[in-house]
């Protein structure tokens, strides 16, 4: 779905072809277009058609339009639609990575990954879909009863950007077709085909026309479209991940509208190393959390606060792995453009003047779009980098003696979307993540995480995360290294295998829901086992559960003493009590 322009070629006078919008499902070519540059080469990949006010209205009305009958179309339709979405989407694999790779310069790794987790997200939903539901709650007045009906908002706004582009790209829109919603998907400048692969998959997978809309616009042209289309009545509701500076702006002009929002903004992940952790795994973790795709991933790791005792021999370990993450000689990670190269550079030079010093890399070496990864020691107040988001491969390590300290310095940031403890103690993770003012808490884990069974935003309390964390990371583990989980697990679940079932959890509404059901037994077995005071054997090694000292076990033992309330009978009644209470 292209046209070549006769005046757009590459650096060898080959033509190259303009992508068009798409509205009503059909290909919607603009009399503007703007040029895609790989960020990897510099190479001219292709022109995209640039939306003026007038095509941006054209988007409005046919999403509008179309919202009726999309919204009384029946859930198992809807369901069919997203299964279909999927498959169509793992089929054209090997052309939605190149897309990727071309516009943004990801790895096969994160592109692999990205890929992986857009389809998961379409099965998750469509086997949600049947569980949207109303209520009829008890009324004041004897005699009169009230309905209460759950609505679609009518035409969503979705605005998605290149780092992830189709993880953020699906999980934008998704939730809204699901609901009933139309939806208009503006791509970004920097990776619009990617943007274009999710709109046709979902249109083969049978989507109606209008449905959903996709729009671009040349960067001059951002702040025009983006108001009109906020501004008009057509638009209900808005849906923005991106920079923290352009959410401010989307979230100004949704509230002069009276237009609700919803915001994933930056981030500057800390990432706390106690004197007990497995330093091995805290570094390996780091090193990922901190450089996967560049460092250009919201949930990256930018600041490491390490216990003064451990300082020293982490900062061996971390330097190794980093430099096998990316070895001297080999091509550097790739940033989306060189102004983020500069920045980082800036920040790493600024920080250098005000008496920090460099662990690992050189920072100068840093040449157009590539940078290799920087790791910074003694970043402090009054240093830019000690606020800012680099948004690249630089990370900050930081030495405390307090665990007081530690959390004062995580929370010493206006950003709050993950954060990771390391430490072999389970009772001192669960204190310091919830000491942590974070959306998501991950222990013995790096900082970027995301799956479809868990929340994701920095403004829900971190105990909804670090509680599905801490059960789940059990069931992994469970089957190889707790055998007394295992053995009641298998008993009453009559021997089934958890790989067969753990590895296939949210792509089957059926399988996931038996997922949350062992997990919700395990609780009630933990809550039993401290009832009755049984100790059990526990041999993990790389996980808050893995109580490989006495001191350790009996850690895990008062822990799990603390969750019966005073009357047994309630505990067997309540379960869940336990499942979701971790009392500190």
């Amino acid at each position: 779905m292209s046209f070549t322009n006769s005046h757009a070629h590459d650096s060898n006078g080959t033509p190259v072809p303009t992508h068009p919008l798409i509205i009503s499902n059909k290909p919607h070519p603009t009399v503007n277009s703007f040029p895609v540059y790989s960020p990897a080469t510099g190479k001219l990949l292709h022109h995209f058609s640039s939306a003026s006010i007038d095509d941006a209205d054209a988007a409005l009305s046919s999403a509008q339009a179309a919202q009726p009958k999309w919204k009384t179309l029946p859930p198992s339709k809807k369901r069919d639609i997203f299964i279909k979405a999927a498959q169509i989407m793992d089929s054209r694999r090997e052309e939605l990575t190149k897309y990727m790779a071309d516009e943004t310069g990801a790895s096969a790794p994160w592109g692999a990954f990205n890929l992986n987790l857009a389809s998961e997200i379409l099965r998750d939903v469509a086997g949600r879909l049947s569980s949207i539901s109303g209520s009829i709650p008890q009324t004041a007045t004897e005699g009169v009863s009230a309905l209460v009906l759950k609505e679609p908002y009518g035409v969503i706004l979705a605005i998605a950007p290149w780092n992830a582009p189709y993880i953020l790209g699906i999980r934008a829109i998704i939730y809204a077709l699901a609901a009933g919603n139309t939806a208009i998907l503006k791509a970004p400048e920097f990776s619009p085909m990617c943007s274009t692969g999710i709109v046709t998959s979902l249109q083969q997978a049978g989507l109606p026309p209008g449905v959903l809309n996709l729009l671009a616009h040349r960067p001059e042209d951002a702040a025009s479209i983006t108001k009109h289309l906020i501004s008009s009545p057509i638009i209900k509701k808005v849906n923005f991940t991106g920079s923290t500076a352009v959410g401010k702006i989307i979230a100004e002009l949704c509230g002069k509208t009276l237009k609700p929002v919803l915001l994933e903004l930056g981030g500057k992940a800390p990432a706390i190393v106690w004197e007990d952790a497995d330093l091995d795994l805290a570094a390996q973790e780091c090193v990922v959390g901190s450089f996967s795709h560049g460092g250009q991933i919201c949930m990256s790791t930018e600041r490491i606060i390490l216990h003064e005792k451990i300082a020293e021999e982490f900062e061996e370990k971390f330097k190794k792995a980093a430099a096998g993450f990316a070895p001297e000689g080999a091509e550097p990670p790739v940033l989306i453009n060189s102004a983020g190269v500069a920045k980082n550079q800036r920040l790493l030079k600024d920080a250098v003047e005000k008496g920090a010093t460099i662990l690992h890399g050189n920072y100068e070496e840093g040449k157009g779009t590539k940078m290799m990864p920087v790791v910074v020691k003694g970043t402090k107040k009054g240093m830019d980098l000690f606020y800012t988001e680099s948004f690249g491969p630089t990370v900050s390590v930081m030495t405390v003696s307090s665990e007081e300290e530690a959390l004062e310095l995580a929370n010493d940031t206006e950003y709050g979307l993950s954060a990771a403890v390391f430490t072999r103690d389970l009772l001192r993770g669960l204190r310091m993540a919830r000491g942590i003012e974070s959306g998501a808490v991950h222990i013995n884990g790096m900082t970027v995480h995301d799956e479809t069974a868990l929340p994701h935003g920095g403004e829900f309390p971190p105990y909804l995360l670090i509680t599905s964390h801490f059960f789940w990371t059990m069931i992994d583990d469970c089957r190889y290294e707790s055998e007394w989980v295992w053995e009641v697990w298998s008993n009453w679940f009559g021997g089934m295998d958890a790989d067969e079932n753990y590895h296939v959890q949210g792509l089957n509404p059926s399988l996931l829901s038996c997922h949350l059901l062992m997990k919700f037994c395990i609780a009630c077995t933990l809550s039993i086992f401290a009832l009755i005071g049984y100790q059990p054997r526990v041999s993990c090694t790389a996980d808050p559960f893995h109580a490989t000292t006495q001191a350790q076990r009996q850690s895990l033992i008062r822990l799990l003493a603390s969750f019966p309330p005073s009357n047994p009978t309630s505990l067997l009644q309540n379960p869940l009590q336990t499942y979701f209470s971790l009392p500190l």
